[in-house]
């Protein structure tokens, strides 16, 4: 099974709950929104690495695949 694209993720109209492992900060993303920046092509396996909480400014984040 292959990990799910942001492009995927859009096309269901799903969204993405971002946890902060370091603070617990815990925030909702949209993939149409962060596609674009981000690109279509970006996997769910690869998107902690590009995150950020916007708290405390860690890197070490959670993702899970959310439905609206």
């Amino acid at each position: 099974m292959t990990a799910r694209t942001l492009l995927e993720l859009a096309h269901r109209r799903c969204s993405i709950l971002v946890a902060c492992r370091k603070c617990r900060h815990e925030g909702l993303i949209f993939p149409v929104n962060i596609g674009p920046r981000c690109g279509w092509e970006l996997s769910m396996a690869e998107l902690p690495r590009r995150l950020r909480c916007s708290q405390c400014g860690g890197r070490e984040v959670t993702v899970y695949e959310a439905t609206r």
